[in-house]
């Protein structure tokens, strides 16, 4: 009887192993598809060799890197190795410290019985990637996430109320933050020196902006106060240098010392409802910032001239919205300030300013950061048009923007732009500088469009492309050469007329030019930006003329002629000797030029060349009154035989 009973027991007991050890496997198994909510903590950690090796824990409660230590028989987890962790529904809370400096920690899962997360929990787990945030969490405390680097995503649930103090200091990764409405309060530096921060959603239950709360999130752009808050901090936006677009909620009353300084504020809004108000403004509130240039619609009223006394008054039940004005140059040689905001395109400046009556009276643009958006077609066919700024707000230059600007020589686009649409500079034959900005840290890629450039590329005819061909056609498209067309340029290979410029002459300092800097409809532009200049060749100028002065004594006089144009090239520095004595003059043919640059030198007797490959053709001879003198020649192409001894005999020549 006895018997039967212990073997019922056995049975249990290995039922019960067989069950447990299952239900490990699964876990584990779960782990490695992905978080899941479990009831053991799960830790992943390296090994020995990068080995990846997995731990399942039984904790219960409060949990932190001291608990997970004892309950780990194996003895080989450290801060140093743990990869991911799983909470365990069974724990309620993460203590203070609990994983701070787990500097290979990538990710962790929070479950919802977690209620609490304690200071400095992940301070400097400069690995950690993403984490989510239960809805049992009432509050981010102070350091929870001070250095987490790394840290690129993160979710604050509706549940939290409060963010301490330096909750998210030194995120450098995270760019986008969405405060919920839940959270009425923001603790000093919650979020300062996040640098990559780009925008910040803050809610109507905020009632103040902390001291330095937001300081030196550089890449910020622009911010909304809302109508709760009525007081903003001292330092609260310090040094956000790319800051530019600011709104001030309604009932603001104080705007500490420094709030704003070192920001470069181009459109600053004052709400307002009530029949009369004031703020008052502390130290320095705008230190670096000339609020002189921020102007009413008006166009004389400025913040500078307004803010009395440190106190910046309300007349008016609208408010007040000082920014840097959209400036036109007429063709007419006078300029006007046209004071709009978002979208921006000739029609909208022509219903701004009477002055601005059709689109061949524009010469120059320049547009403010307060402006968000250039519209389709905003200047298509503005013919007088010859340089335009794009601002650092905008991102995307649409289809047909610049379509037809005949006379558009320079163009600067902004840090934000990204794409650049169907042919947006079509037909643009004068451009001769490009300049793409990039402020940040990392390559910016640019998507070009269709057929972008058109005619300023270099095609023939204003239909069709022409590929491959070393002679080209009016229209349609000729194939079969060696060589073909740059991608999302349409750029034809055939000897350009002077109404095209080809873009392959757009080049950098470095000689590399626009054209070949398309890969696969990508521009890719470096920290610092690119700046693409027109280089031409000199196709038709003589070497000499019948008529010439003398050699200049200093060495910043160039040599002159009074019939015909100088000889010129990207390297300006003028011939100079120690001599007075006019060269000897003579008559010649201009020399040929091909396309690609290609120069060489020579320092040896006229009879006899060493030629190598520097800038310039420059020959030392003596002349027949035994002075030294210089004779400068430009070769732009492959140098022939023809070419070099044509430049022997013009040296003889002059002996």
């Amino acid at each position: 009887m006895y018997l039967k009973y212990l073997v019922l027991m056995v049975l249990i007991l290995i039922i019960f192993v067989l069950l447990r050890h299952y239900y490990y496997n699964n876990n584990n198994n779960n782990n490695k598809e992905g978080f899941q909510t479990t009831t053991y903590t799960i830790i992943e950690y390296t090994y020995g060799d990068n080995n990846i090796e997995t731990v399942t824990l039984n904790i219960t409660g409060d949990i932190d890197f001291n608990k997970i230590k004892n309950a780990d028989e194996s003895e080989a987890i450290t801060k140093e190795n743990i990869k991911s962790i799983i909470i365990g529904n069974r724990v309620t809370s993460i203590g203070g410290n609990a994983f701070d400096m787990c500097s290979s920690l990538t990710n962790i899962n929070i479950p919802n019985s977690v209620t609490s997360i304690g200071e400095n929990a992940f301070d400097m787990c400069s690995s950690l990637t993403n984490i989510n945030i239960p809805n049992s969490v009432t509050s981010i405390s102070n350091f929870t996430f001070k250095d987490c680097e790394s840290l690129t995503n993160i979710t604050i649930p509706d549940s939290v109320t409060s963010i301490g103090s330096n909750a998210f200091l030194y995120c450098k990764a995270l760019e986008t933050i969405i405060i919920p409405d839940s959270v009425d309060t923001l603790n000093q530096e919650a979020f300062s020196s996040c640098s990559a921060l780009k925008s910040v959603t803050i809610p109507n239950s905020v009632t103040s902006i902390p001291l330095m709360c937001f300081a030196h999130c550089s890449a910020l752009l622009s911010i909304t106060i809302p109508d709760s808050v009525t007081s903003i901090g001292d330092y609260a936006f310090y040094f956000c240098k790319a800051l530019e677009f600011v709104i001030i909620g309604k009932i603001v009353v104080t705007i500490g010392n420094n709030s704003f300084d070192s920001c470069p504020i181009e459109y600053i809004e004052f709400k307002n409802d009530l029949n009369e108000r004031s703020i008052g403004f502390g130290t320095d509130v705008f230190n670096g910032l000339d609020t002189s240039k921020l102007k009413l619609s008006t166009g004389t009223t400025t913040l500078q001239s307004e803010i009395n006394n440190s106190v910046l008054s309300f007349p008016k039940e609208e408010g007040l919205i000082f920014q840097t004005p959209t400036v036109v140059g007429l063709t007419n040689g006078t300029t006007v300030n046209v004071y709009i905001t978002g979208d921006i395109s000739f029609d909208i400046l022509k219903i701004a300013d009477a002055s601005i009556t059709n689109k061949n009276s524009i010469k120059s643009i320049i547009i403010p950061n307060s402006v968000k958006n250039i519209m389709d077609e905003a200047f298509l066919n503005c013919e007088k048009l010859e340089s335009v700024i794009i601002p650092n707000e905008v991102n995307s230059i649409k289809g047909f923007t610049f379509k037809l600007c005949s006379s558009l020589k320079s163009v600067i686009i902004g840090n934000s732009v990204t794409s650049i649409g169907t042919q947006a500079f079509r037909f643009c034959p004068a451009i001769e500088y490009i300049e793409f900005k990039n402020d940040t840290e990392e390559d910016k890629p640019i998507s070009i469009g269709w057929d972008v450039y058109g005619d300023m590329a270099g095609n023939s005819s204003s239909e069709g492309s022409i590929e491959g061909s070393s002679e080209g056609s009016s229209e349609g498209s000729s194939e079969g050469s060696s060589e073909g067309s740059s991608e999302g340029f349409n750029v034809a290979v055939e000897e350009f007329s002077s109404e095209h410029v080809d873009i392959s002459k757009l080049k950098l300092s470095d000689g590399k030019s626009l054209k070949d800097s398309i890969t696969d409809d990508i521009l890719s532009i470096p920290p610092g930006g690119l700046i693409f200049q027109l280089f031409t060749n000199t196709t038709t100028t003589p070497l000499a003329t019948t008529t010439t002065t003398p050699l200049a004594t200093t060495t910043t006089t160039p040599l002159a002629t009074t019939t015909t144009t100088p000889l010129a090239t990207t390297t300006t520095t003028p011939l100079a000797t120690t001599t007075t004595t006019p060269l000897a003059t003579t008559t010649t043919t201009p020399l040929a030029t091909t396309t690609t640059p290609r120069n060489v030198s020579s320092t040896s007797s006229p009879s006899s060349f060493n030629f190598s490959d520097p800038t310039e053709i420059k020959v030392l001879y003596t002349h027949t009154l035994n002075r030294s003198s210089d004779l400068q020649f430009r070769i732009d192409g492959n140098v022939t035989e023809t070419q070099l001894q044509y430049i022997e005999d013009i040296i003889k020549g002059q002996q």
